[in-house]
């Protein structure tokens, strides 16, 4: 089982760079203590609100701070079932530039395959969205940015980030016990958010554009120069 070189960062990608228009981010369901996973699609949903089921969004116990997505199009649902496992953790569940060369993690190895559902959504439904905040008898305007976060497993790694209008982005605030705070509130409205736009129906198919996430033409050129220039020497 190779690993899919197409999620994987590479030296011709670059951050994406297109407004958001009908592009689509999705999320695996996956196992947790805190509930039972669905067993067929249609548990995903809640019968009574034909909304999805809120704890199927995210564990529980993860407050929406920094959810993790993923750009749908070159990434599809059959990646949804890639597991890091045993070394790869420490290895490819790190940060990274979009244009780093990254070695294909290794089946078994780094990485094994998990059979998911998934939940998904027109990223501009939650990105430049805004909420109200109420925090210490301040009333505050928080808007959810949808940004490009590659991984060294996963170029198309995005993530949920929110801004707090005079207090700065909530995962870089210095003050642990205030970020935990805001961050619960947060959770909370941000989940109902998430909760009306989030669909989990079978996704078609969908073509970006390659000028979104591909070097130009000139520089993939120098790159390629570059690289043969070292390989001589």
């Amino acid at each position: 089982m190779n690993y899919p070189f197409e999620i994987l960062p590479n030296p011709y990608r670059k951050l994406f760079t297109c407004v958001f228009q009908k592009h689509k981010i999705i999320r695996a369901i996956k196992d947790s203590t805190l509930y039972d996973l669905p067993t067929n699609r249609d548990e995903i949903r809640d019968v009574k609100t034909n909304l999805i089921k809120e704890k199927y969004i995210c564990s529980p116990s993860h407050n929406l701070a920094d959810l993790s997505v993923s750009l749908y199009g070159v990434f599809n649902a059959s990646h949804n079932e890639i597991e890091l496992h045993g070394d790869g953790k420490a290895i490819y569940n790190l940060d990274c530039s979009a244009d780093e060369k990254i070695s294909p993690p290794v089946f078994e190895d780094h990485f094994i395959l998990v059979p998911r559902f998934y939940w998904w959504m027109e990223a501009e439904k939650m990105h430049l969205q805004t909420i109200q905040l109420n925090y210490n008898n301040n009333q505050y305007l928080v808007r959810c940015h949808v940004v490009h976060s590659p991984m060294r497993w996963n170029f198309w790694h995005f993530s949920f980030r929110w801004e707090i209008d005079g207090l700065g982005y909530l995962h870089q605030l210095s003050d642990q016990s205030v970020k935990n705070k805001l961050a619960k509130k947060i959770g909370e409205i941000g989940r109902a958010q998430v909760k009306m736009h989030a669909q989990w129906s079978e996704l078609d198919p969908f073509t970006l554009n390659k000028s979104c996430y591909k070097k130009g033409v000139l520089e993939i050129i120098g790159i390629w120069l570059k690289t043969k220039f070292s390989r001589n020497n």
